[in-house]
């Protein structure tokens, strides 16, 4: 599968390059198995800390990549309207003091946040004519369709409220 698709994205440094390794492996065909035995073990955000402006700025910067590179056109479309509401849900959750945002904004500053966040979209959108490149080889040699892909999606989607409101 690695000989096929490449390895991790290394322009993603850290955060979701996983998330994008398995999206382009399952596009590309490839499927994956359950091994209920199997022990992974994984230190929650061990090399930076779980609220960093360092981990909200790479998570942020590599979800738009993942989206861009990955994701049906539609559901990249889409995915703008769901942010929008993930921020707005994500500010709620900051001011009432729960999730990830809250513990950020309050060993930093809210406005740190809003700079990272901000830096992140900024980023991004620089590489963006890179990315769509990658996009278009990637969706050039899908083995399944994007209708199949979009139904993924749709079955292994992550609620709002778990982004906003997870610690």
């Amino acid at each position: 599968m690695l000989d096929e698709i490449g390895l991790f994205d290394e322009d993603f440094f850290a955060y979701c390059e996983d998330t994008d390794l398995g999206l382009r492996a399952r596009i590309a065909g490839w499927r994956c198995r359950y091994a209920p035995t199997a022990i992974a073990k994984h230190h929650y955000s061990g090399s930076t800390g779980p609220h960093s402006p360092f981990k909200a700025f790479h998570v942020e910067r590599n979800r738009i990549w993942v989206v861009v590179k990955c994701f049906p056109l539609g559901m990249a479309v889409a995915s703008l309207v769901y942010t929008m509401a993930r921020y707005a849900l994500q500010l709620y959750a900051t001011l009432i003091g729960r999730g990830a945002a809250a513990k950020l904004a309050a060993q930093q500053s809210p406005w740190v946040l809003v700079a990272t966040i901000a830096r992140a979209w900024m980023s991004a959108l620089a590489r963006l004519p890179e990315m769509w490149r990658r996009r278009r080889a990637i969706h050039s040699a899908a083995r399944i369709g994007r209708r199949e892909l979009g139904r993924l999606l749709r079955v292994h989607r992550v609620r709002l409220s778990e982004l906003a409101l997870k610690d």
